[in-house]
């Protein structure tokens, strides 16, 4: 995706929103997964992140590898900041409610979480605290929920499958979507785990100590071309 195609998409989209008062509805959903998706792609992200449409709204999937090490919650790589870039500037101009959710596989944790439910809680406040800080995201839009392995999207008798059910989701609340709203839109989904993006992991036991996984250092983002992210030291 060239900057000219991605800047034609966000004028295009912008110009939706403006007329919905700043909303994203059903009517402009479609364009607003079409501008992340468009976003993701520009950063070479387009294989690891999906974006879709549900009854919930437009749904931001990254696996855990994308964001995190295994059993911990704050970021440690130069890729959490420019993928949750991409998002944050489209959810700084929008005025709905988002909800970002922590999902675990089944797997015990170990000894650096009490269970997966502080892990999958920390993850998704971890992303809110990001947003909040360096995406200028409206605290009082956001809300963090930990979801542990409750919500699993393929079985977790594979590795394959705990992989999957190992993520985050950032979802732009859309009221009065309704099934019958995605019914009529096609997703375009991703390989949970894209090109440039491996993981190694096999399952979501922490191993580092627990000192380490008490510090929880925030990344600024990085500067990519042609979305400018804000380079903060």
């Amino acid at each position: 995706v060239s900057a000219e195609e991605v800047e034609q998409t966000v004028q295009k989209v912008e110009e939706l929103i403006e007329e919905t008062g700043g909303t994203v509805t059903p009517e402009n959903a479609e364009e607003v997964r079409e501008l992340l998706e468009q976003r993701f792609e520009a950063v070479g992200a387009a294989g690891a992140v999906t974006v879709e449409i549900d009854e919930r709204g437009v749904v931001v999937r990254f696996p855990d590898r994308l964001l995190f090490q295994s059993g911990q919650a704050y970021f440690d790589n130069e890729t959490a900041p420019i993928v949750l870039s991409q998002i944050s500037q489209v959810l700084a101009t929008v005025e709905n409610a988002v909800d970002i959710e922590g999902h675990t596989d089944d797997v015990p944790t170990g000894r650096l979480w009490p269970s997966n439910w502080e892990l999958s809680g920390a993850r998704a406040s971890a992303v809110v605290r990001w947003f909040s800080e360096y995406g200028k995201v409206p605290e009082v839009r956001m809300a963090a929920v930990g979801l542990s392995d409750t919500h699993p999207r393929q079985s977790n008798a594979t590795e394959e499958g705990r992989a999957a059910n190992r993520r985050v989701e950032v979802i732009i609340r859309i009221d009065g979507m309704t099934l019958a709203d995605t019914e009529v839109i096609d997703p375009i989904g991703a390989d949970v785990i894209g090109d440039g993006f491996v993981d190694n992991s096999t399952n979501d036991t922490g191993t580092d100590s627990e000192s380490d996984a008490a510090e929880t250092p925030m990344t600024a983002p990085i500067e990519i071309d042609p979305v400018q992210t804000g380079l903060e030291s």
